[in-house]
């Protein structure tokens, strides 16, 4: 064993090397991927409704000033833009493993299935251009993918960076940032919001979200009552290890039953076990989930979230990209809507000049038909 002056001398103070940094850097991606950013928007911001108020001072403002609404429409594109690039890329990624996937498996499943034919048949192995070697590796290759394939379909569900929901955070913003002109345009936003609530829920797995970024009502009372419960332990250890030291100078004894920790605090330990159980807060947590995914119900969810595999070496990101893509499609459709409505402002100085003419117009004919003609009339008469 290395003394402190030995592990100190060995201590390498020169930069690590550029391959060394990458793979601190990858490892402290992993062990942070319960981190997140995502700030995701309830169902009841995503569902607002605006009142005439808005009406009036969209109006103004395009009446006025139709640069603003114009400067908001390029920010719209410009994202919009960049999460469609986005997506092409990550579908053309998908793509291009699930077809790897579908080419290679049944070629490896095919040779394993002929080797053991072969073998059980007593079936000369070299005449049928088979090999003990090439099998092997054959079924070390397969058991690569099939890890590959479980880890690229757990990753959504135990890394909250994921590409794909990192993608539908930004069109959740998207959506949230621009509400007001989808609304305002007269597109279907109760049915757009609705699909995208929906789709979330599935393609990120909210409540597992949660779990993971311990967001959840019982996430952070476990925590507390955890920290609570191991201080009270600490506390009771420090205790009896004081009271072991005074009896050991005193007697010269071993206190034997200070190493069992089952013996320390019955009542910590029954704390801890109902911690563990979890269904104290299994209440709130609901509740705070509602507030999250839309018609949420504790029972229901798992089948709401679920894609169905069609065999052993598909892709769950496959379906998940198709959502995305979906939903971005139609994103690109509202925005016709909202530059049409935009463009329609400009014409609105036009309309009210329009409107004062007629006004004039018909302030004049009320004029003529009772005042001028009604006084010619009375001119007659006398």
């Amino acid at each position: 064993m290395q003394n402190l002056g030995e592990h100190r001398s060995s201590v390498n103070f020169f930069p690590r090397s550029s391959t060394q940094a990458i793979d601190s850097h990858k490892f402290f991606n992993k062990r942070l991927s319960f981190k997140s950013d995502h700030k995701w928007k309830t169902c009841k911001d995503l569902q607002r409704t605006f009142g005439i108020d808005f009406v009036i001072k969209y109006y103004w403002v395009g009446l006025t000033n139709n640069q603003k609404h114009k400067l908001r429409y390029m920010d719209l594109e410009a994202r919009l833009a960049i999460a469609w690039s986005d997506i092409e890329v990550l579908k053309q990624k998908v793509k291009e493993d699930d077809e790897n996937y579908h080419d290679r498996i049944p070629m490896l499943l095919d040779y394993k299935k002929k080797y053991k034919e072969a073998t059980e048949g007593g079936k000369d192995i070299e005449e049928m251009h088979l090999s003990s070697t090439t099998y092997e590796n054959y079924s070390k290759e397969l058991n690569v993918i099939y890890n590959e394939i479980y880890m690229k379909n757990s990753d959504y569900r135990k890394n909250v960076n994921n590409q794909l929901t990192e993608l539908v955070d930004r069109i959740e913003n998207i959506i949230y940032d621009f509400n007001d002109l989808i609304w305002i345009s007269n597109s279907p936003v109760n049915e757009l919001t609705t699909k995208f609530l929906l789709l979330r829920n599935k393609t990120v797995d909210i409540k597992n979200y949660f779990k993971l970024t311990k967001d959840l009502p019982s996430s952070k009372s476990n925590d507390e009552e955890k920290r609570r419960t191991m201080t009270r332990l600490a506390t009771l250890v420090q205790k009896r290890f004081r009271g072991y030291q005074v009896r050991s100078k005193m007697t010269g004894l071993t206190d034997e039953s200070f190493t069992d920790i089952s013996k320390l605090d019955t009542q910590s330990k029954d704390n801890m076990q109902t911690i563990e159980g979890g269904n104290r807060y299994k209440k709130d947590d609901n509740e705070f989930l509602e507030s999250y995914i839309l018609n949420y119900h504790p029972d229901k969810n798992l089948e709401q979230i679920k894609y169905v595999g069609h065999h052993q070496y598909y892709l769950l990101d496959v379906p998940r990209t198709r959502d995305i893509y979906n939903i971005i499609c139609e994103l690109q459709t509202v925005k016709e809507f909202i530059k049409v409505s935009i463009d329609t402002n400009d014409q609105l100085p036009f309309k009210l000049l329009l409107l004062m003419f007629n006004m004039f117009i018909l302030i004049g004919e009320y004029v003529w038909n009772t005042g001028v003609i009604q006084r010619e009339l009375y001119d007659d008469d006398y």
